[in-house]
């Protein structure tokens, strides 16, 4: 890695050398055929216009304006599009998992062992061209995804010659200058790089410690050697958030103007502190309802990234057209949990405590995430003007790491009928391996990615234009998971004789996993056009196949590997009528799948350490499930904007969801199908006011989603087998999503201001049964930001930021009554007219100010 950093570098540095041509030069340039503005938000528009499909998007110029900080935060701009907290998608009401993410073109790679989709919060958003939605099947994007197909593009061939160097600085009230909990560190962070600060031994890494050769002598060894910061230090915190980025974008001419060169490169720095308060309670279920613990957590967290961009295009009038992309990004977490509350009478081994005891965790954790991605796409010159072949590959590989997670209870007895005297808070030592006392955790998940395409069209005539293609992508990943424990207990062997906190083994074999995931694809389809009617149809041949290796299958399988396959025909349609020269008419339906993740197969068991959670795999879940997307959508433009109104539909075939496992799990089942169905609307107005005004001009861009979905599954009920209704939304589904930007040009377009806001209705993020374990659902407010800009210079700008306006709440609620709804109440046993609060968390405001000076 460190390897192709430096090369990195030296390819920005050798394009620095071009001799650029002024923009006097460059406006004389021929229009060549090859080269597509896709910066400016009616290029986008256009774009999405003259698509062949359902399609939503947002351009480079909108995203300045909201100077957000990454791709997760553009992406909620787009029509029906929400991001969870972990940074996975859901779009149109569907979850993570029923949704691609696709970078220049190609799959993006993974972070996550449970869910393939691309984490977009590690995307920085000054290195991005522009956000595309595909939301309609089309026999030449993938198949797995039913909400939609993210499409982004990174920086493309620049409009002008320039260096660009933008410093920001900022924070909240909550943590700027206040008491910061960080993890001790024996080395300094490096921007990031540093990966041995906090790391476990290799020997530890690579065996398990419950292997014969590890003899207690060995193992009092390597924990005097292991770093025993599980209390993390208090100093006040006087830094505040910081980000420097340079960009160098290069345009030359060549050959009179007959050919060009562009290049962009980026570098990014980023330093940012958060610190969060949220309240907390947990609920016993069993044998009645009753709230048994309640506790406040606190985060905090420093965040380190490190970005790399250079991006090389080449074209001619002959048609040849090379786009050269990579992309490096390194993010550090460092974070902090520290966890404090009391046992409720009636708690017994809740959250690892018991009735009247007054508790103290902490929870570390040094998380790595870095990828490093590298595209071609070639599109060649052939003699006949009507044919179009291009061809592109990719590499990525990236890597998630959490070197040394470590967990710490201190307890306190507060019994007031116990014989046992209060005493301060002190370590709960236990003799045998516990997570939740003194538990330690390593997590690696490195996954490479290659994928090939090429396409060919031909335009038989002015009506008919066929096309082709092939697909071929192979993953490989390996996830290993280790759960261990300091325990404080004799140990004898024949050496010697130990007593005290030693490392235990509590991860079993099967914990771990390697699978290789392949993907071959070939489509054919037609483009007709007669008159106003426009048709879209194809079909796509899809064979994928992947290969799970785990200790775990042995005992129900026979064998420790698990191979599965399908091969699907994917029929999709596509029409456009133009009803006239503003209005159009679409209407498309197809097929697409979903497959189960590496990690619901696995029979791997893992405790999500935020809700305290047990997980647990289904080596017999059914390789593909099927879906049906149909939709039918009114589009309207005019000169100074545009109305968008469309309808959706879709049926999930054999859906793979969570369910209850007993009181504290859960493990992933097929359903007999789930239908989800909705509404969306997008508004953009363009208004002009008179010279003299103090606004030249103003923009309100606005959407709404409405969505729905149940879930049927398939009981055996007195001997026969009925579909029954479940009643419950999917998973991550609000059941409406609303923005809104408004932009204003002032001070003749020398300063900018733009206000917009996103609201969401209350979805659900964990589906329990309502009877052993209940559901979990978000509630949040209207988040509110404000962005200002002003350019004294044609080469000088100042940027100021508002964050989160309103100091939104966000609440994490049992619904216990299950009206769908949040119910306040202040019982604690045997009361279900009102839900329980789980979590409640109110985000301060966070203001940035910063400085864009370009040359």
């Amino acid at each position: 890695m460190k390897k192709n950093i430096v090369n990195l570098f030296f390819c920005i540095l050798s394009a620095y050398s071009l001799n650029a041509q002024d923009d006097t030069v460059r406006s004389q340039e021929v229009n060549i055929k090859v080269f597509r503005n896709t910066k400016s938000e009616r290029a986008i528009t256009n774009e999405v216009r003259s698509a062949g499909l359902v399609m939503s998007g947002i351009s480079s110029e909108r995203i300045g304006t909201l100077q957000v900080s990454s791709a997760n935060d553009v992406v909620r701009k787009i029509t029906g599009v929400t991001v969870m907290d972990d940074g996975k998608l859901v779009i149109r009401g569907v979850s993570p998992r029923y949704n691609v993410v696709l970078m220049d073109g190609f799959k993006a790679p993974s972070f996550d062992p449970d869910v393939r989709l691309f984490s977009l919060d590690i995307l920085p958003a000054n290195v991005l061209d522009n956000v595309k939605v595909v939301k309609s099947p089309s026999a030449d994007y993938p198949s797995d995804f039913s909400g939609g197909i993210v499409n982004i593009e990174t920086l493309s061939l620049p409009d002008k010659n320039e260096w660009r160097c933008q410093f920001t600085l900022g924070g909240d009230f909550q943590t700027l200058g206040n008491s910061f909990l960080s993890q001790v560190q024996k080395e300094g962070k490096n921007l990031g790089f540093n990966r041995n600060a906090n790391s476990l031994p290799i020997a530890v890494q690579n065996d398990h410690l419950d292997q014969k050769y590890f003899s207690v002598s060995d193992r009092i060894e390597i924990t005097k050697s292991l770093p025993y910061n599980f209390y993390p230090e208090n100093s006040t915190l006087i830094s505040p958030n910081w980000k420097f980025q340079l960009m160098k974008t290069n345009r030359v001419k060549l050959k009179n103007g007959k050919s060009f060169f562009g290049t962009s490169h980026v570098i990014s720095l980023e330093n940012t502190y958060e610190s969060r308060t949220l309240r907390r309670s947990s609920v016993m279920t069993v044998p009645f309802v009753a709230r048994i613990i309640n506790f406040s957590d606190e985060t905090f967290i420093q965040n380190l990234r490190t970005t790399i961009l250079n991006n090389f295009t080449y074209g001619n009038e002959s048609g040849l057209r090379v786009d050269v992309k990579t992309l490096f990004v390194n993010n550090a977490e460092y974070g902090v949990l520290f966890r404090q509350g009391s046992a409720l009478p009636g708690a017994y081994g809740e959250n690892g405590v018991y009735e009247y005891i007054s508790f103290k965790q902490y929870t570390t954790n040094n998380t790595f995430r870095d990828f490093f991605i590298s595209s071609v796409n070639v599109k060649l010159p052939l003699t006949n003007d009507k044919m179009d072949w291009s061809v592109g590959g990719n590499l990525s590989l990236s890597n998630f790491t959490d070197q040394d997670r470590k967990s710490a209870l201190q307890t306190r007895d507060d019994n007031p009928n116990g014989t046992t005297t209060t005493f301060n808070f002190k370590e709960d030592n236990v003799a045998t391996m516990d997570q939740l006392r003194f538990g330690r955790w390593f997590y690696h998940l490195p996954e490479n990615l290659s994928q090939f395409k090429t396409d060919f069209s031909y335009e038989l005539n002015n009506k008919l234009t066929l096309k082709s293609g092939l697909r071929y992508d192979v993953t490989n990943r390996k996830f290993d998971l280790r759960s261990m424990g300091m325990v404080r207990k004799v140990w004898k062997d024949t050496t010697q004789e130990f007593v005290g906190q030693l490392l235990d083994e509590y991860t079993w074999p099967f914990n771990s996993y390697e699978a290789e995931y392949s993907t071959t694809a070939a489509y054919v389809m037609s483009n007709y056009k007669v008159g106003k009617l426009s048709v879209n149809a194809g079909l796509r041949i899809e064979n994928t196949k992947f290969n799970l290796f785990s200790e775990g299958f042995e005992a129900n399988f026979n064998t420790k590997y698990l191979t599965r396959s399908s091969l699907n025909l994917l029929p999709s349609f596509n029409g456009t009528y133009e009803l006239s020269k503003r209005n159009l008419l679409r209407a498309a339906i197809g097929n697409t799948t979903n497959r189960p993740e590496l990690r619901e197969y696995s029979p791997l068991e893992y405790l999500d350490v935020r809700n305290w959670l047990s997980a647990y795999g289904n080596g017999g879940l059914k390789p593909v499930s099927v879906i049906l997307n149909s939709e039918i959508r009114f589009e309207q433009y005019g000169k100074n904007g545009y109305q968008h109104l469309g309808v959706f539909y879709k049926r999930i075939d054999d859906p793979v969801v969570a369910k209850a496992r007993g009181s504290n799990a859960y493990t992933f089942v097929n359903l007999d199908h789930a239908l989800v169905y909705g509404a969306e609307v997008e508004y953009s107005k363009n208004i002009k006011f008179a010279k003299r005004s103090f606004f030249q001009d103003l923009q309100i861009i606005g959407n709404i989603s409405i969505n729905f979905s149940d879930m049927y599954e398939n009981l055996n009920m007195g001997g026969v087998d009925s579909v029954v209704r479940l009643g419950q939304p999917m998973v991550g589904q609000s059941p409406y999503l609303a923005n809104i930007q408004i932009t204003g040009n002032f001070m003749k377009n020398k300063g900018n201001i733009t206000l917009s806001g996103f609201y969401q209705g209350d979805r659900t993020i964990f589906a329990g049964d309502d009877e052993v374990l209940f559901s979990l659902r978000q509630r949040s407010g209207v988040l509110l930001n404000l962005t200002m800009s002003y350019n004294f210079s044609k080469k000088s700008q100042l940027r100021f930021k508002i964050d989160n306006l309103l100091n939104v709440s966000d609440i994490l609620y049992n619904d216990l009554n299950s009206n769908g709804k949040l119910d306040f109440y202040d019982g604690y046993i045997n009361d279900i007219t009102g839900d329980n609060i789980f979590s409640h968390r109110r985000d301060p405001a966070v203001v940035s100010i910063g400085w864009t000076y370009k040359i």
